[in-house]
């Protein structure tokens, strides 16, 4: 009787060498908004990760992860990089998140050793400002006023 073959493939592991945090001035936006935010990237032992390659790719949802924006610069001396961008006009709605778009941001530092770190954001699209959900305790909603 034969014995299965199993085929596994190893990598090295490399520890991070640096932390990114990433955040938008806002939780969501609208279609066609400028997204404003900055990045943050700091050596674990606290020093900035000053004057390094920042790359930021904006990716909109439909049927996959689409780029529609590219942010380039360089970190300041505090390890900090502003960005903006404007999102498209028209998103696909996505039935899972109540016909919300999403966007991901892909951050991408790299130091000035060429170690790169990557960090990924994601934020809501939304077309109407408020969005409000009943549900009933009972079990079926009743409109007032005889309507």
């Amino acid at each position: 009787m034969m014995k299965p073959r199993r085929r596994f493939r190893f990598f090295e592991y490399v520890l991070p060498k640096f932390r990114i945090d990433l955040q938008t001035k806002e939780k969501f936006y609208a279609p066609g908004a400028k997204v404003t935010g900055h990045l943050q990237a700091r050596y674990f032992f606290g020093k900035p990760v000053a004057d390094s390659k920042v790359t930021l790719i904006a990716n909109c949802f439909d049927v996959g992860f689409n780029e529609f924006a590219t942010v380039e610069g360089k970190t300041d001396a505090e390890g900090r990089f502003e960005y903006d961008f404007i999102i498209p006009e028209r998103l696909v709605g996505q039935p899972l998140f109540k016909g919300a778009s999403i966007i991901q941001l892909d951050a991408r530092v790299r130091d000035s050793a060429d170690h790169e770190e990557q960090k990924y954001h994601t934020f809501h699209v939304a077309v109407d400002p408020l969005k409000i959900d009943v549900i009933p305790e009972s079990g079926s909603a009743h409109r007032r006023g005889g309507e």
